[in-house]
């Protein structure tokens, strides 16, 4: 879609065929609902010129696997991400303090989360996600914020790049304790 449509889900009404692709490439935000339930979407473009996603865009999309968040996209409302239980890679190129809220009910077995931005990583960001088993962390993270991997126990991968000079006193007994 290189257009931007407000009634995106009523326009495409009905559809959700096997194997559903999408990609957005216009310069605006996805709308709210945007693929709603779409059940069947495996896949998910979002182009350089999206700045934001709606609230609960794509809530219950349960056969997306991967997505990418561009650098462009600056805002995301809470439960955009909702529910997506197939999701099991998750790259963030940007800065989003409400990552946790974004990618609610999101637990799968092999979650693997990237953050590749020129920033911090939020508090809180992945606690709780007792089934994510990878981070990869970019080398323009300054700094990791509190109990962000906090009871993440299938966590086996990890690596701190150099670029880290400030992780909070909760976040290095986390990495001290036993995997």
């Amino acid at each position: 879609c290189n257009t931007y449509l407000s009634n995106f889900l009523s326009v495409f009404n009905g559809i959700n065929s096997v194997g559903l692709s999408i990609t957005f490439d216009y310069a605006n935000t996805i709308p709210d609902a945007a693929c709603y339930g779409k059940s069947n979407l495996s896949s998910v473009t979002i182009g350089s010129n999206i700045t934001g996603i709606g609230t609960q865009a794509f809530y219950g999309c349960t056969s997306l696997t991967s997505i990418t968040i561009p650098s462009s996209v600056t805002n995301i409302s809470n439960n955009a991400f909702t529910n997506c239980t197939g999701l099991t890679n998750i790259i963030c190129n940007t800065y989003l303090s409400n990552f946790p809220l974004i990618f609610n009910g999101i637990n799968p077995v092999g979650l693997s989360i990237t953050f590749d931005y020129a920033n911090v990583i939020p508090d809180n960001v992945c606690d709780g996600k007792t089934n994510l088993s990878s981070v990869t962390i970019g080398s323009n993270i300054t700094s990791i914020g509190n109990f962000a991997f906090r009871y993440c126990f299938a966590l086996t991968s990890i690596s701190i790049p150099s670029s880290v000079t400030s992780r909070s006193e909760e976040h290095t007994s986390e990495l001290q304790s036993p995997m």
